[in-house]
C-alpha cells in the first residue's frame, strides 16, 4: 500500500521493476507486465510483453484494480526465468 495514501501508479511500478532489471549486468529482459491477477488485463496500457489482443481493462478509472500480477521473464545466460508476484495497489 502506499504510504501517503493516494493509490500507487501501475506505470510507475512496471517501470521501477523493468529498469531495476536492465540495470544488472547479465540479464535480458524478455517482458515485464502488470496485470490484474483475475482476467490478466494490463493496468498499464503499456503493452509490453502482453500479446497485441489481451484486454485492457475499460473500468480501470472507476474501479481499479486492488491488486497487481507483476509478471517477469528474463534470461540470465541460457537460462530462461519466469516469475511473478502480487502487488497491492491499494492506496
Amino acid at each position: 500500500a502506499a504510504a501517503s495514501g493516494a493509490r500507487p501508479d501501475p506505470a510507475s511500478i512496471r517501470r521501477a521493476a523493468l529498469a531495476s532489471l536492465e540495470a544488472s549486468d547479465g540479464i535480458e529482459v524478455d517482458y515485464v507486465a502488470l496485470v490484474d491477477p483475475t482476467g490478466f488485463e494490463d493496468l498499464t496500457d503499456a503493452g509490453l510483453g502482453l500479446p497485441r489482443s489481451a484486454p485492457v481493462r475499460e473500468d480501470a478509472e472507476e474501479d481499479p484494480a486492488p491488486m497487481g500480477l507483476l509478471a517477469v521473464a528474463a534470461r540470465v545466460g541460457t537460462t530462461r526465468l519466469i516469475d511473478n508476484t502480487l502487488i497491492d495497489l491499494r492506496p
